[in-house]
C-alpha cells in the first residue's frame, strides 16, 4: 500500500495502479486510506488492527466527504479503539439503530433494487427474479440472520430446476447484500465466499434447415390456440429477443399495409441495450403482426388472458416444443437424430445470424444491426458518431431471410434413412430436398 501525504488538490490525480483497485495510506493521520477503484471512484476509509486481524471501516466518498473531515473521523476512530471499542461495529450499530428498514430479506431487496444503477431491461429482470425466486423462499427471513448454509440450500434447489436461473438469482442476492454492507444496513453477507451455483456455459447452438422445418411444423400443432406459436414465428422472422417480442404493443407498428415501409419501432426502455430499435418488417412478419392485431382488442400483442398486460414466457410450452421437434426430426432422420442437441429460445437469434452470414451472405455489419448489436470493428467513439441504421439493407436482408425460411420450411420432410442435409437445403450427393 503506497504511503503518501494526501492533499485536497492531488486527490483526483491518484489512479488505480495497473487498472486494479489501489489504496493510498495517509502520512498525516495513521490508518486513513484513500481507495481508488478501476472506474475512478474514490473513497476514504480507516484500516486498523482489532482482535488479531486487520479490519476496515468506510468513511465516505470523496466529494461527499472532504479530506479534513475524513482525518477528523479517522482520529475519532482511533480514540474509540484505544478505549477498547471497535469503531466499525460502533458505527454500524448506530446506523442500524436509526433505521427501521430493512428487517427482512424482502425489505432489504425492496430498498436496494430501486437504488441500483441498472439498465431498464436488467432492472425488470432482477425485479422478476426477486419476486419469483428470492422473496417467496427467503423473503420473510431476518436479513441479518440469513446464513450461508440457507443460501447454499436455496441456490441448490433452484439449480435442480435451472442452472441459469440459479446463477442469476445468486447474482441478484449477492448484489443486494453487497449494497446493504456498503450502506451499513447489515453487518455480514451470507453470500460471501459462495460462487456461482453452476458453471456458465456459453450457448452457441443454432438450428439446421431440417430442424427449422420440424420447428415450423411443430408451431402448427403444439398449443396452436395460444399466442406462443406467433411469438416464435416473430422471433424467427425478426431476430428480436423473447422479452422484446412478448412486450410488443399496437402503437409500435407502422405502415403494415405498405410492404416497403412496414416497420416495428421497439422503444428504448424495452431494448436490452437501452436504445430504440427499428425493425423493417418482411411481408411474412407483417402478416403475423396483422393477425395478432385482429385477434386482440387491447394494446398488447400478446396479453395475459383477460388482461392488457404482456404475457410471460412459459417453460411448459418450450418443453412441449422441444419434444415435438425432436419427435419430428427422429421421424425424418431415424437413428441419425439420436444425438440432437438441446436448444433454447435464445438459440433462434444464433440461428438467424448464422444462416444470414453463411447461407445468404449478408454482411456482418448488417447482421449486427439486425441483432441490435454494435457492428464489428467500431470503437466506442465510432459508436457515438456513426449512427446510420442502414434500414434499406436490413429490410432487404430480412425479406431475403423470410423468403429463404419460407422455402425451407415448406419442403416436404426427408423420407427414409439417415439423410444429411446441407445448409443450402440440398442433401449430400446433390439431391434436392423435396
Amino acid at each position: 500500500m503506497p504511503v503518501v501525504t494526501l492533499h485536497p488538490k492531488t486527490l483526483a490525480t491518484l489512479e488505480a495502479v495497473g487498472g486494479r483497485l489501489s489504496e493510498y495510506r495517509d502520512t498525516v493521520v495513521r490508518g486513513l486510506v484513500l481507495r481508488v477503484t478501476p472506474r475512478g471512484v474514490r473513497s476514504f476509509g480507516v484500516v486498523y488492527w482489532r482482535a488479531g486481524r486487520n479490519r476496515r471501516m468506510t468513511l465516505g466518498r470523496v466529494g461527499r466527504l472532504d479530506l479534513a473531515r475524513a482525518r477528523e473521523l479517522a482520529r475519532d476512530a482511533f480514540v474509540e479503539l484505544a478505549a477498547g471499542k471497535d469503531p466499525g461495529d460502533e458505527r454500524r450499530r448506530s446506523r442500524l439503530a436509526g433505521s427501521t428498514l430493512p428487517q427482512t430479506v424482502e425489505q432489504l431487496v425492496a430498498r436496494c433494487l430501486p437504488r441500483l444503477d441498472l439498465r431498464p431491461s436488467t432492472r425488470r429482470e432482477w425485479t422478476r427474479i426477486a419476486e419469483v425466486d428470492i422473496c417467496p423462499a427467503l423473503g420473510k427471513r431476518p436479513a441479518a440472520e440469513l446464513s450461508r448454509g440457507e443460501v447454499r440450500a436455496w441456490s441448490e434447489a433452484i439449480k435442480r430446476r435451472s442452472k441459469h436461473t440459479a446463477n442469476a438469482a445468486m447474482k441478484v442476492l449477492h448484489r443486494v447484500y453487497s449494497w446493504g454492507l456498503r450502506q451499513d444496513l447489515i453487518a455480514t453477507s451470507p453470500c460471501a465466499g459462495l460462487g456461482r451455483p453452476a458453471p456458465e456455459v456459453r450457448n452457441s447452438r443454432w438450428l439446421r434447415p431440417h430442424e427449422l422445418r420440424a420447428l415450423w411444423q411443430a408451431l402448427g400443432t403444439v398449443a396452436r390456440a395460444s399466442p406462443y406459436p406467433d411469438v416464435m414465428r416473430l422471433l424467427l422472422l425478426t431476430a428480436l429477443r423473447r422479452g422484446e417480442v412478448l412486450g410488443a404493443r399496437r402503437e409500435e407498428f407502422q405502415d403494415l399495409d405498405v410492404p416497403k415501409r412496414a416497420r416495428w419501432i421497439v422503444p428504448a426502455e424495452r431494448m436490452k441495450g437501452g436504445l430504440e430499435h427499428v425493425v423493417p418488417l418482411s411481408r411474412q412478419s407483417a402478416r403475423v403482426v396483422r393477425r395478432r392485431l385482429d385477434a386482440v382488442t387491447g394494446a398488447c400483442l400478446f396479453p395475459l388472458p383477460g388482461e392488457d398486460r404482456p404475457a410471460r414466457w412459459t417453460s411448459r410450452y418450450a418443453a412441449m416444443l422441444q419434444a415435438e421437434l425432436l419427435r419430428l426430426v427422429r421421424e425424418d432422420l431415424g437413428d441419425a437424430a439420436a444425438a440432437v442437441e438441446r436448444w433454447t429460445v435464445h438459440s433462434i437469434r444464433h440461428t438467424v445470424a448464422t444462416h444470414m452470414q453463411d447461407t445468404l451472405k449478408v454482411p456482418d455489419a448488417v447482421v449486427a444491426l439486425i441483432l441490435a448489436h454494435r457492428p464489428p470493428g467500431l470503437s466506442d467513439v465510432d459508436g457515438i458518431y456513426l449512427r446510420g441504421r442502414r434500414l434499406d439493407e436490413r429490410r432487404e436482408a430480412l425479406q431475403h431471410w423470410a423468403d429463404w425460411l419460407e422455402r425451407t420450411t415448406r419442403r416436404q420432410r426427408v423420407l427414409g434413412g439417415a439423410a444429411e442435409v446441407r445448409s443450402d437445403g440440398r442433401m449430400k450427393g446433390g439431391t434436392q430436398v423435396a
